[in-house]
């Protein structure tokens, strides 16, 4: 699970700021539901 999260961080890092944030964002939510 925590390498899972550490390849979506990377992912994420090459993405614009923006981006990045809606998708902690939405990440966040996903977290939130389950």
């Amino acid at each position: 699970m925590e390498q899972e999260v550490n390849n979506i961080a990377n992912k994420a890092k090459k993405r614009k700021g923006n981006d990045f944030i809606k998708f902690k964002f939405w990440e966040n939510k996903g977290n939130i539901i389950k």
